[in-house]
């Protein structure tokens, strides 16, 4: 067995058995910091190679998450460099609330206190919900009612030994579960905290009894999840060398959770998927410009399901323009929406029934959806959301007059999009597709009074859809012999046919967030937040009602993610952010700061705070 390290025979110069109470002050501020950290950023911690995060063999199996974060102040002062003036003093302020509460308001300090004994990594673990939790003073129930267990490696046994001391005003009651002392703490405001040390090099610090029994069992040879089948493998393929943070996630229990408390409740058959994935594990490196996640998922033993692995250069963005906002691409377009009609893609967590699609085009076109155009769309294909060419975004054209028949002189209103829309597919069959399309052309000319032409886009003929006073545009015909388009708003089309001047692809923003991607996948999905958040009357972010918080968009200047097909259980993903840099950050402030405000030549403008050198 272990001994304790820190056990009253090993330490009999203190007193009153509290021991522990510095080493519980300090695992709790780590845990709950690096907790919110990771949560606000989605981001957790990896080890290297090899190696599991640390303490996750004491973490149960019905966690639905963890999240393993480094303890390396430099890391943490690089991660605050990202965002706007704004976004920093709020973000600060996060970590400045949460240090006076676990530690300066305790009379800790992290550089002296804990950064000499603590290991490199700590891991937190949030439990299924109890109804014992801790709660804060002044804080709602509501939301912090699941148990937290947090984990901290011993670095230096005789550091953590020499920073103990003791303290006044704080009960402590020990007790023994199946061999291992359980401390447990009764502060002067009436929270209580649990720790333990597991073994010389681990302390594990709970929020509830129940949770550090269940950590406890876990540890002692019960089910955690570092005994998940595929659990191991995942980690291995996710794991960076130059990792900060690493995670998991029990995808059916968090799914759950979500789906739960969506407005409205989110159908029970988009959470198929997440039921057959037994969850998802990633590492998290910080980098100049952003941050780069690599996730890996994986199916649960028993399911049913497995991948076809299909993997292979993606060619669309090269069609498409620089001036794309958005674009999501795969492989192929059926067995996209096969795997979406019976919920076996995250997509089926949008609200939307695709039986309603089915109905909706036969009984406007008298096309099946499956048999009539989705039967030779198996090959890759793009959707896209591209700026409104220049002529559109300028003043707009005079009023279209309507036909005589509905009232000579009337003036109508052209639609005015902000974007244009374009979507691209390669065809696996053109005879079947020009027939389709051919049908189409009459149905929106005969019964829809569209006026359909031929138009001639810079020596490509292609098909135009013209709706009744010129309020809508909509363009189709191919780009090569298989490569068919389809195009929304006036210009779109001749940004992209024959070929864009300059493409997606050559782009900077585009090219650094695929940059670490699989070059053989299974598709991308892009936006260039910055661009689209600033288009009118489109995607406009929620923004707090005070005006003292910023979204946290409004630090992203782009994302990019890239899925790819490991084998047939594994699915790997590339995520790449690419944050806005700001100031140069120094010491976290003595209280929290407010957010600066903008200048208005009225109010004298504060110094800026003393940076590190």
């Amino acid at each position: 067995m272990f001994s304790n390290p820190f056990s009253k025979e090993k330490l009999d110069k203190l007193k009153d058995k509290k021991l522990p109470l510095r080493l519980i002050m300090g695992t709790v501020a780590l845990g709950v910091v690096g907790g919110a950290i990771a949560y606000g950023w989605v981001v957790v911690r990896n080890l290297g190679p090899k190696n599991l995060p640390v303490g996750v063999e004491a973490v149960p199996q019905d966690a639905l998450m963890t999240m393993t974060v480094s303890t390396d102040t430099a890391e943490w002062r690089q991660l605050r460099r990202f965002g706007t003036p704004e976004t920093q003093a709020q973000w600060d302020g996060v970590l400045v609330e949460w240090r006076d509460r676990l530690l300066s308001d305790n009379g800790f300090d992290f550089e002296t206190d804990i950064r000499p004994w603590v290991g490199d990594d700590i891991t937190v673990a949030l439990l299924p919900e109890a109804t014992d939790a801790i709660v804060p003073p002044g804080e709602n129930r509501e939301g912090l009612t699941q148990p937290l267990v947090v984990l901290l490696p011993i670095a230096d046994v005789a550091a953590a030994r020499a920073m103990l001391g003791e303290e006044e005003g704080r009960q402590i009651t020990p007790r023994d579960y199946r061999g291992i002392e359980l401390q447990e703490m009764q502060e002067t405001d009436g929270t209580t905290m649990i720790a333990a040390v597991l073994s010389p090099k681990l302390v594990l610090v709970a929020t509830t009894a129940g949770a550090a029994e269940a950590a406890i069992d876990a540890f002692k040879g019960g089910k955690s999840i570092a005994d998940l089948t595929g659990y191991g493998n995942a980690v291995s393929q996710a794991q960076k060398s130059e990792a900060f943070a690493e995670f998991y996630l029990n995808l059916p229990q968090v799914t759950q959770a979500i789906a739960l408390n969506t407005e409205p409740p989110l159908p029970a058959v988009g959470l198929i998927p997440f039921k057959q994935n037994q969850g998802m594990v990633g590492s998290l490196e910080l980098r100049g410009d952003g941050i780069h996640i690599r996730g890996v998922s994986w199916l649960t033993v028993g399911s049913d399901r497995t991948y076809a692995v299909d993997n292979s250069p993606s060619t669309l963005a090269r069609k498409l323009p620089a001036s794309t906002l958005m674009m999501a691409s795969g492989l192929n377009l059926r067995q996209f929406w096969i795997n979406y009609s019976q919920g076996a893609t995250a997509g089926s967590l949008l609200p939307f029934n695709p039986d309603n699609l089915r109905v909706a085009l036969q009984t406007t076109t008298g096309l099946d959806l499956d048999a009539d155009i989705l039967s030779w769309m198996e090959g890759e294909f793009a959707i896209a959301v591209v700026e409104a060419p220049e002529s559109e975004r300028s003043a707009p054209d005079p009023p279209n007059q309507a036909p005589d028949e509905a009232g000579a002189g009337e003036a109508v209103e052209p639609v005015e999009l902000p974007v244009g829309f374009a979507f691209l597919v390669t065809v696996s069959d053109r005879s079947a597709a020009d027939e389709t399309l051919a049908q189409l052309d009459k149905v929106v000319g005969d019964r829809y009074r569209f006026d359909v032409e031929t138009v001639d886009l810079d020596g490509v003929a292609a098909i135009r859809w013209t709706s009744p006073f010129q309020s809508l545009v909509m363009t189709h015909g191919w780009l090569d012999s298989d490569t068919a388009f389809f195009t929304l708003g006036e210009g779109v089309a001749k940004m992209i046919v024959p070929n864009p001047r300059r493409s997606l692809a050559e782009t900077k923003l585009f090219q650094t967030t695929t940059s670490l991607a699989p070059k053989d996948n299974n598709g991308h999905f892009f936006v260039d937040t910055e661009q689209i958040l600033q288009t009118e009357s489109l995607f406009q972010p929620q923004v707090d009602e005070s005006g003292d918080a910023q979204p946290i968009t409004s630090v992203v200047e782009a994302l990019g993610v890239t899925a790819a097909i490991a084998d047939n259980r594994n699915v790997v993903y590339d995520v790449y952010v690419l944050l806005k840099a700001g100031r140069r950050p120094g010491a976290l402030p003595d209280s929290k700061p407010q957010p600066e405000p903008e200048p208005d030549g009225a109010t004298e403008e504060a110094d800026p705070p003393a940076e590190t050198p």
